[in-house]
C-alpha cells in the first residue's frame, strides 16, 4: 500500500497537449461563457461585472495550464510556436503496428503449433483406448414373420391396383357431378329464359285484345252515326227535291258495313 501511495504521489497527471495555439482558441471560447452568466446577475453592476470577468478568465486559464503539459514541458517552458508534427506521430504508430503484426505472424504459428500436435495425439489416444462394451450378434429371422412378409408382399400390387381403380372411380364420380350440375344450371337458366318469353308473348296479346275490343267500340260508334245521318236524310228528303238525288248517289257509294268487318 505505501509503495502504490508513493507512485500516485510522483506520478504526474497532467494532461499532454500538442500545441499551445490550439490551447489558447479553446479558453477564448470559455470567455464569452463567462460573460453570458455574468449579464444573468441584475444585482452585479458593470464595473463589478468587468472585474469579475476578468478574475474568472484569469483564474480559469491559470488553473488549466498549470494541469497541462506542452509536449512533455510546463506551459511556461514551452515556447508559443511548438506544434507537435501529427503526420510524423501517425506514421510511426503505423509503423510500430506493422511490425508487431508481422511479428505475431511469425510467432504465433510456431507457439500453436505444439498445442494442436498435442490434442492430435491425445485424441489419437483416446481412439486407441476405445473398446466395444457390447458384441453384436447375427439375427435369425423368424420363420412366421418372413411368411408374413411375403404374403404382404404378394398382396401390395393387388391392393395398389385397387387403390387407383379406386381413386380413378372417385375422379370419374367428381366429373360425372360437375357435367350434371352443370346441366342442371343450363336448363334452369332455359327454363328461366322460356318462362320470361311466355310472359313477354302473353302480356303482348293482352295489349292487341285491348286494341281490337276499343276499335270494335269505335267502329260501332261510327255504324251508329251513319245510322242516325241515314235517318235525317230520309227525314229531309220530302222537304228537298235536291238531297233526293244526292242520297241516292250518296247510299250507294257508302252502302253499309259489311258483317265480317264487324266480327274481325
Amino acid at each position: 500500500m505505501e509503495g502504490d501511495r508513493d507512485y500516485r504521489e510522483g506520478a504526474d497527471y497532467r494532461v499532454n497537449v500538442k500545441s499551445k495555439k490550439h490551447v489558447r482558441e479553446q479558453l477564448e471560447k470559455y470567455t464569452d461563457l463567462f460573460k453570458k452568466f455574468l449579464d444573468g446577475q441584475c444585482h452585479i453592476s458593470e464595473e463589478d461585472k468587468t472585474k469579475l470577468l476578468k478574475e474568472m478568465v484569469v483564474n480559469f486559464e491559470f488553473t488549466v495550464q498549470e494541469n497541462l503539459v506542452v509536449g512533455g514541458l510546463s506551459w511556461d517552458e514551452a515556447s508559443e510556436d511548438y506544434c507537435e508534427d501529427y503526420e510524423s506521430t501517425i506514421t510511426d504508430i503505423m509503423d510500430e503496428k506493422i511490425v508487431e503484426t508481422a511479428c505475431k505472424r511469425n510467432s504465433y504459428p510456431k507457439q500453436i503449433r505444439n498445442q494442436v500436435v498435442r490434442s492430435l495425439r491425445a485424441e489419437r489416444k483416446l481412439l486407441g483406448l476405445y473398446e466395444q462394451a457390447v458384441k453384436p450378434q447375427d439375427l435369425k429371422p423368424d420363420p412366421a414373420q418372413e411368411f408374413v412378409i411375403r404374403n404382404v408382399s404378394a398382396a401390395a400390387p393387388a391392393v395398389f391396383k385397387q387403390a387407383s381403380t379406386v381413386m380413378k372411380s372417385s375422379d370419374d364420380e367428381e366429373k360425372r357431378l360437375k357435367r350434371r350440375e352443370k346441366n342442371r344450371v343450363a336448363a334452369q337458366r332455359s327454363r328461366k329464359r322460356q318462362t320470361q318469353r311466355a310472359d313477354e308473348l302473353h302480356e303482348a296479346y293482352e295489349c292487341l285484345e285491348q286494341e281490337n275490343s276499343l276499335l270494335r267500340k269505335e267502329v260501332q260508334i261510327l255504324i251508329e252515326e251513319q245510322q242516325r245521318l241515314t235517318d235525317a236524310l230520309k227525314a229531309h228528303e220530302p222537304l228537298c227535291p235536291i238531297l233526293n238525288c244526292g242520297m241516292t248517289s250518296t247510299s250507294r257509294s257508302i252502302g253499309t258495313v259489311s258483317p265480317e268487318f264487324m266480327s274481325r
